[in-house]
């Protein structure tokens, strides 16, 4: 990997986001990290410089570009994106979901999605010195209907995947390319929350073919395929869910 490649990793201080940046410094590439955590960026850093964190909320524009123009003066121009940056939703039906938490919710994935994304693409020299690409985080709750308790975060991914399609298109002719990784049931600190509130994932082991939850190396390396080897790839949502879509069950 030539040493001109740099990706942002929003949401990357843990979880999926923790497990990309490991994936993409292994293929070489400096990583500036985006999270809204101070102190879990108080450990994303190398001896090397090729490693550094930023605070910035996805969902303040202001933020997200002095996130940019830190990631640049460290590191040099960013040329692949991952945005990882992302809440739980509080598995409440939609007669009971609170709006001001809807409202957040669907600010951190989406508008975060939209303006990370939007300013990446910005300062994307036309024509590209280098190849360029964006994968975004969508879920298996957001690929079909019959979920219930899921207005909140379900919502959101699929309005993730349509944003995502959209750039897609729109910047494929400057030889972006937009792909969608929706996860199944993944063993992150965000599932252990959900766990300790109560939540049962016997039944989605039970119903995923795999008859597991998957790690979350499994979900950085799908990521990083799209990210970095897909050459011919855009527009696509990809499930890395153990075949539950498939089943149809």
């Amino acid at each position: 990997m030539s040493d001109a490649e740099h990706a942002v990793v929003t949401g990357g201080a843990s979880g999926i986001g923790a497990g990309v940046v490991e994936r993409l410094q292994e293929r070489g590439l400096a990583v500036t990290v985006f999270d809204a955590d101070p102190a879990a960026l108080e450990r994303i850093e190398s001896d090397d410089g090729r490693l550094g964190g930023v605070t910035v909320d996805v969902t303040d524009e202001d933020a997200v570009v002095r996130g940019f123009d830190a990631a640049v003066e460290a590191r040099g121009p960013v040329n692949r994106l991952v945005t990882c940056a992302g809440i739980r939703g509080r598995m409440e039906t939609a007669l009971e979901l609170d709006v001001e938490f809807f409202r957040r919710l669907v600010d951190v994935h989406v508008l975060g999605t939209l303006l990370t994304a939007r300013d990446f693409a910005r300062r994307l020299p036309d024509p590209l010195e280098s190849p360029a690409s964006v994968v975004t985080i969508g879920s298996i709750v957001g690929l079909k209907g019959g979920w219930t308790k899921q207005a909140d975060y379900g919502t959101a991914k699929v309005a993730v995947a349509g944003l995502s399609q959209v750039l897609a298109v729109e910047w494929a002719e400057r030889g972006i390319r937009v792909n969608i990784v929706a996860p199944g049931m993944t063993k992150t600190p965000m599932l252990e929350s959900m766990e300790e509130d109560g939540y049962d994932f016997s039944y989605p082991r039970e119903r995923t073919p795999m008859g597991r939850l998957a790690e979350v190396e499994e979900m950085a390396r799908a990521i990083e395929w799209l990210l970095l080897d897909a050459t011919y790839v855009t527009g696509v949502e990809l499930p890395v869910d153990g075949g539950w879509t498939a089943s149809g069950r």
